[in-house]
Formats: C-alpha cells, structure tokens, sequence
C-alpha cells in the first residue's frame, strides 16, 4: 500500500466516502510524513494517550490476579469459582515484569539436542562487557560442531 492509499484509507468516512481528491491526498500525506519525520512521537507518548500506561497495567494486573469465572451446568451457571490459570499466568507476567523469574537459555548441541539453563537477570553482564565462555565440563559439544 502507498502512503497515498493509506493517507486515503485513513481520512475515508464511514460510509464509504472520501472526502479528498487524490492529487489533495498526495500533498497531504507529504506535508503530515515530513511533521512526523520533523517531530518523532516517542512509543511511550502514544501508549499514554491510548491510556495504557503503568498505572492501568498495574490495575488490569490486580484484576488479574483475583480472576473469577462461572461455571455452568445444563446452561445455566451454577457457581463463581477462582480462575487458578488466569491467575497462574498473571502471577508469571509479575515475576518477569518485576525480573524474579530466571531466564531460560536454550542450548543446541551439534545433534539438536536441547537444554535449559536459569540464569538470573542478575548474573547477566553489564553493557559492553564480554560474556564469559562456557566451561568445557559444561559444554554440549565439546569437539565442536564439525568434529
């Protein structure tokens, strides 16, 4: 799609109509890509004027976290019971958001052979340093992968 079919796109009306011309949109759409390339929305501005900001994923999480859903027998609900799965997983979303959870590194071996490490985010090198290699009693492949 070109910038003019989006511009296009983006000012229809909802019954169907357009209410510009095409050599219009065309300037249009020049004049508003040059304002956005001049003055870059940052990601963070444009959650916030969506309202998705911390605050409200903080409640949505709270929300989350005491989940309730009906149970139903011939059609009709007969019971409000925990929702143990949706509370599982926001309980999850906390632990990585607030960086409890280890990360999971997966290793491939030469033979696609597959294991987990945890590393916490807190053994992670700092920006710029090196990361360390892994001990020969520790490494999957120790001949390397063509040997």
């Amino acid at each position: 799609m070109s910038q003019v079919d989006a511009y296009v796109e983006a000012v229809r009306k909802p019954d169907g109509t357009v209410p510009i011309q095409r050599n219009s949109a065309h300037v249009d759409s020049c004049k508003l890509m040059a304002r956005l390339r001049k003055y870059p929305a940052r990601w963070q501005d444009i959650l916030a004027a969506a309202g998705l900001d911390d605050i409200t994923l903080a409640r949505k999480l709270c929300e989350l976290l005491e989940a309730k859903r009906s149970e139903f027998y011939q059609g009709q609900e007969v019971a409000v019971v925990t929702d143990n799965g949706t509370q599982a997983r926001a309980v999850e979303l906390l632990t990585e958001i607030l960086g409890h959870r280890k990360q999971a590194l997966e290793l491939s071996g030469a033979l696609g052979i597959k294991g987990y490490v945890g590393v916490s985010p807190d053994d992670w090198p700092a920006p710029g340093e090196q990361i360390p290699p892994v001990p020969a009693e520790q490494d999957p492949d120790p001949e390397g992968a063509d040997g």
